[in-house]
């Protein structure tokens, strides 16, 4: 999910959980809604949780227009690709999480 952050590289939501449900998803966003209003779009890749009911229902409750980038393309969504690598290289891949509780922790930093 791309939303511009107030600076760059700076995560506005980061989620640890088992699985990550559309519903839990759409709570989220309504949560970044209230911090910093709503996006112009929201660009995402064909994921479950972002093509459930829900998130169809939350964008079309808040008109929020969502784009989803081809699959196998995501180098159409290159900025949160990106993102995603360095956060995997410099905490995912250098972490021992010995617990969820401990990854929601460290993700919060």
């Amino acid at each position: 999910m791309e939303w511009m952050a107030p600076a760059p590289g700076i995560a506005m939501c980061l989620i640890a959980d088992t699985s990550i449900s559309g519903a839990r998803v759409a709570r989220e966003l309504d949560a970044l809604v209230r911090i910093y209003g709503k996006p112009s779009c929201i660009v995402s890749d064909n994921g479950t949780e972002f093509t459930s009911r829900a998130i169809l229902k939350w964008a079309d409750q808040n008109a929020v227009p969502w784009h989803y980038i081809d699959p196998g393309k995501p180098q159409q969504n290159a900025f949160i690709e990106s993102f995603n690598g360095s956060l995997r290289d410099e905490l995912l891949n250098e972490e021992i999480f010995d617990t969820l509780d401990d990854a929601r922790r460290k993700l919060a930093l």
